[in-house]
């Protein structure tokens, strides 16, 4: 969604007479630049480089997981390490020493064969710089990703209550 203040100024260009579709170019030039310079979220911008194709794509849900996955907070301990809620960014499954939305796709061993099976589908390997662009080139596509993101998340935070169950005295 865009920032709240470039919706605003594309309101008022449009109250004032602008045409709606200049105001929304206008809006996606601006909100470009705001994502191309701004010091955070640089995983997120790694993976949507460009907002025009994602925000104007005429299928897919942002779903909880997926979410998780763009943003890289959620189950990943390099994420709960991060704001205390882990000892370690330790990857539980491989022993690598962060274990953060990239290692969690894209290189821990755990999801190798799911990995594997989502490529195979696609007929291609899926990294973080090609991974919306396929998301974006067919329902299919889509829903094989969206599937493989819930399926490894789910393990995880399976996981994570199961290590928080066993941490309780």
């Amino acid at each position: 969604m865009p920032p709240i203040v470039l919706i605003a100024i594309e309101r008022q260009e449009i109250f004032e007479n602008a045409r709606k579709e200049e105001a929304r170019n206008k809006l996606i030039r601006d909100w470009q630049s705001q994502w191309d310079s701004a010091e955070n979220g640089r995983w997120t911008h790694r993976l949507i480089p460009k907002i025009d194709p994602w925000f104007n794509r005429t299928f897919g849900e942002v779903n909880y997981r997926l979410t998780q996955a763009l943003s890289g907070h959620g189950c990943f301990p390099y994420y709960l390490h991060r704001f205390g809620k882990l000892a370690s960014p330790s990857c539980w499954y491989c022993g690598h020493e962060s274990d953060d939305a990239f290692h969690t796709f894209f290189v821990c061993d755990a999801w190798h064969s799911r990995r594997t099976r989502m490529n195979t589908i696609l007929g291609r390997e899926i990294t973080p710089d090609n991974m919306t662009e396929v998301m974006r080139s067919s329902k299919d596509a889509w829903t094989t990703i969206d599937d493989f993101i819930n399926e490894v998340l789910r393990k995880k935070e399976e996981e994570e209550r199961r290590r928080q169950t066993a941490d309780q005295p």
